[in-house]
């Protein structure tokens, strides 16, 4: 089951960043739905819509557990100046009177680090009215990965796996009917990262012969640039 848990949030964030680079951006919305799910499930939140906690809509808050005295914001923004932002709102906000921990669930990749100078930053920010860890307080896919690996509770962990399952099982069953004249492209590479510019020209090359090419595999592999550059190609002819 752990594995397909890390299968599982890995496809979830090679979508949403495939969303976002082809302009789609709606897509974090829905996440920002399924996380209350989720994050519940993993923390043992009672997260809800902060729409339907507060009655204003802070910029700073996306998920609101009023019991626990959390608040989370969903973003797929990775760049520090997203979270310094986040934390001057709960600031301004004075949101520390209610709640006492802010985390920041990033959708796409966390970064790795981040420099002393923006550390300090921070902390000037929060002027100690609450705490906040870089390490513990930001938070990503792979992070929530490695937490549930470290989890011994199997009923715990089997009903996140059913959760994640149920998420994506409309994407993994889903059926396409596809046109009688379709050219289905596959590679016969029996690999697929195979090299980019072969790619291109034998897809190409099927165009030659159909006027319908799909192209299909994992995500993060690259389909969008290629089809944008087979596009390009074929404005030219």
């Amino acid at each position: 089951m752990l594995s397909e848990i890390d299968n599982y949030l890995v496809e979830f964030t090679g979508h949403i960043k495939q969303q976002n680079a082809a302009g789609k951006y709606d897509i974090n919305k829905l996440a920002e739905n399924r996380a209350v799910g989720l994050l519940n499930l993993i923390y043992g939140y009672k997260l809800e819509n902060a729409n339907n906690i507060l009655q204003n809509n802070f910029p700073a808050v996306d998920l609101v557990d009023a019991h626990n005295g959390v608040v989370i914001q969903v973003t797929a923004t990775s760049g520090t100046d997203k979270f310094i932002y986040t934390l001057e709102k709960f600031m301004e906000n004075k949101l520390y009177n209610t709640y006492n921990q802010l985390i920041i669930y990033i959708l796409t990749d966390k970064q790795d680090s981040i420099y002393k100078s923006t550390v300090e930053k921070i902390q000037k920010i929060l002027d100690g009215k609450i705490s906040f860890d870089f390490k513990t307080n930001v938070i990503d896919n792979k992070g929530l990965g490695a937490i549930i690996n470290g989890f011994i509770n199997i009923k715990q962990i089997g009903s996140i796996h059913k959760f994640l399952e149920n998420e994506f099982k409309a994407v993994k069953d889903s059926k396409i009917e596809l046109p009688q004249d379709l050219n289905l492209f596959s590679s016969n590479t029996g690999n697929d990262f195979i090299e980019r510019t072969s790619l291109i020209e034998e897809i190409n090359a099927k165009f030659q012969r159909s006027n319908i090419v799909l192209l299909h595999g994992i995500s993060g592999i690259g389909k969008t640039a290629i089809a944008k550059s087979v596009l390009g190609n074929l404005k030219s002819w």
